[in-house]
């Protein structure tokens, strides 16, 4: 008969700290806390510790990091000597601290957080909780911890998943290196929801937690399934399943995760000395969520690729330009070596663009990503440099876009992207009017989190793979998201002496989020680079006059406050509005080469109703 005894909550706390730039992990400090000899679960707990410390073995041996193991517990399992042992470690700034309990635990009618307490002495003892023990590992400062608790919940006191098989060790090193490695943020997990048990097996074939044992067969599977392109977030999705328990009457355990900030190290670099907070938020690219936008009046269904030849231009009466960033440039944007600005310039890194190919294909600008948050965009850096001959020559102007992120100071992120263009100590370089987009700030998260509730439907995305995003601006007041706009841009329109765009999407992002918070952004004829995708070219919709367009320009809306000259054409067309029509667009001609091969990619198109002669060039 199997035994079952109620264990909430299996925890995972992942957080990785920017004290050094280094990626590389010299030593995986482990403190392993087991209460082995207890008479209802011992045997369960026993069994976790011992698959634990294979894993952890087998991280070692296909890393090979060294990993240094303080346990603590038999007849030593006591609060004293879990408190002693974390205060025992001598960890150095690229070090991982990987802790572990395994017993019983509980909470306080006066618990102050969702973690539970350990079950680890009598009443004039020294009490330890899941939280402090982390505090404690933090405040030595390593680079990566990784906390788990599979220990009950609850103010009082499933079958397990079938193991996966064990992928091959080339790919598994290559995971593991991904994993413990090129990994920053936060990721907390708990084995069941508030007011659930989580369930730990005592007897039979699988022993353990049942949550631990899912934990531990999600990293397999996703190993095999994924390799080198594996991701915490989606071992965390598939360990928080619902887990069947055929107690009787049967139950189901249902664990729960949130995500903060988890990412690989983006193609982002950071801009100088960056505080943890300040590194880029950049976790997806904006382009491909643009289509699945939602509040907007006419909703934008994804647009069928388009190709600009150099008859356009004659067609729709103006100047074409595109946008790009790192993903633009991107070729192995997972390997650590590609995470660095030295290493991203290697041809192993990134591809290289042929300028004149694009001029030769009837584009005119070429705005990139600078920066993002905190963080510089690595492409950027030579997409800057090789179009400052082409810029002066007036062959191809080139401009520069900085991505606004909540919880980032605007003072530092205006710093970033002066940084990125050159534009320090009086200098002034050529380029053209500076953009600060302001739009959705995307983050991944998973139904059932109570991140995922808190989250208003308004601001969440829903890709066509089924992942939701939300729009963290969600958690800034209007006032607050305008005022750190202004301080952006006074900043950078006082060190480059030019006026900055605003980017955007008027009528699903900018007219529902901003309201009249962002009238005075607009004022004084401030140029807006407008997003409304259409599919053959830049075509005029005549619904859009009811939303700010303009009949007279054949130009997209704009959003509240701003608005298009009066007069016709051939009056003089200010302020510089331009348009972002598509997110598919191909040039006549590949212009990219990628490990010794011309690459096709997709890019974002813009349009400006004006001839070559005409563009406005500051």
């Amino acid at each position: 008969m199997r035994s079952y005894s109620a264990v909430l909550v299996s925890a995972i706390w992942l957080s990785l700290f920017s004290g050094s730039d280094r990626l590389i992990a010299q030593t995986i400090h482990a403190v392993l806390v087991a209460d082995t000899l207890d008479s209802t679960i011992g045997a369960g707990v026993a069994e976790n510790k011992a698959n634990i410390t294979s894993f952890l073995e087998n991280v070692k041996e296909l890393t090979g990091m060294d990993v240094a193991s303080a346990e603590v517990d038999g007849s030593n399992f006591t609060c004293k000597s879990i408190i002693d042992a974390i205060g025992g470690l001598n960890v150095s700034a690229d070090d991982v601290v990987f802790f572990y309990y395994a017993g019983h635990g509980f909470r306080r009618d006066s618990s102050q957080t969702e973690f539970p307490e350990f079950f680890c002495g009598g009443p004039r003892d020294p009490t330890e909780t899941l939280s402090r023990a982390v505090d404690s590992i933090k405040a030595k400062q390593p680079r990566l911890v990784i906390a788990i608790a599979d220990a009950c919940n609850k103010i009082t006191e499933p079958a397990p998943a079938a193991a996966a098989a064990a992928p091959p060790p080339t790919e598994r090193k290559a995971a593991l290196l991904r994993l413990f490695k090129a990994y920053r943020g936060t990721l907390i997990m708990s084995g069941a929801i508030p007011g659930e048990y989580s369930w730990y097996m005592t007897a039979g074939a699988s022993l353990g937690g049942f949550f631990t044992n899912q934990l531990l067969v999600a990293i397999n599977e996703n190993i095999n399934r994924s390799g080198s392109n594996i991701r915490w977030e989606d071992i965390a999705a598939d360990a928080v399943k619902p887990i069947f328990v055929p107690t009787n009457p049967p139950v189901t355990q249902n664990p729960q995760y949130i995500a903060d900030g988890l990412s690989y190290g983006p193609s982002v670099a950071p801009a100088g000395t960056v505080a943890s907070a300040d590194i880029s938020q950049d976790e997806i690219d904006p382009a491909d969520l643009r289509r699945f936008w939602v509040g907007d009046i006419l909703p934008q269904a994804a647009a069928p690729p388009y190709v600009l030849t150099n008859q356009e231009p004659t067609k729709f009466h103006g100047t074409f330009g595109i946008d790009l960033s790192h993903y633009t440039f991107d070729i192995d944007p997972n390997n650590p070596a590609c995470q660095t600005p030295q290493g991203y310039a290697t041809a192993a890194c990134s591809c290289v663009a042929d300028w004149q190919a694009v001029s030769n294909s009837g584009v005119r600008y070429v705005y990139s990503k600078a920066s993002d948050g905190g963080g510089i965009d690595l492409s950027f850096a030579k997409f800057w440099s090789d179009l400052k001959a082409k810029h002066e020559a007036k062959v191809i102007f080139r401009g520069a876009f900085h991505f606004l992120r909540p919880g980032v100071d605007p003072d530092r992120q205006g710093d970033a992207f002066l940084r990125a263009v050159g534009a320090a100590n009086g200098q002034m370089p050529a380029q053209l009017s500076p953009v600060l987009d302001i739009e959705w700030s995307n983050k991944r998260i998973m139904p059932g989190t109570p991140e995922f509730q808190a989250c208003p439907v308004a601001r969440r995305t829903e890709n066509d793979q089924g992942k939701y995003f939300c729009d963290m601006w969600y958690t800034v007041p209007a006032v607050t998201i305008a005022a750190m706009a202004k301080k952006w841009i006074d900043r950078v329109e006082r060190a480059t002496g030019l006026p900055v765009t605003i980017y955007t999407n008027p009528t699903a992002w900018w007219n529902p989020v901003m309201s009249s918070s962002g009238d005075a952004l607009l004022s004084n004829n401030r140029p807006v680079w407008t997003s409304r995708y259409t599919g053959p070219g830049p075509q005029y919709d005549r619904r859009w006059g009811a939303l700010n367009g303009s009949e007279a320009w054949k130009m997209a809306p704009l959003p509240r406050g701003a608005s298009y000259p009066e007069n016709p054409p051939p009056t003089r067309y200010y302020p510089g509005h331009f348009w972002q029509f598509t997110e598919s667009d191909f040039l006549g001609t590949n212009f990219l080469t990628c490990k010794g091969r011309s690459l096709k990619k997709a890019v974002d198109m813009n349009f400006i109703p004006v001839s070559e002669d005409n563009y406005p060039v500051h």
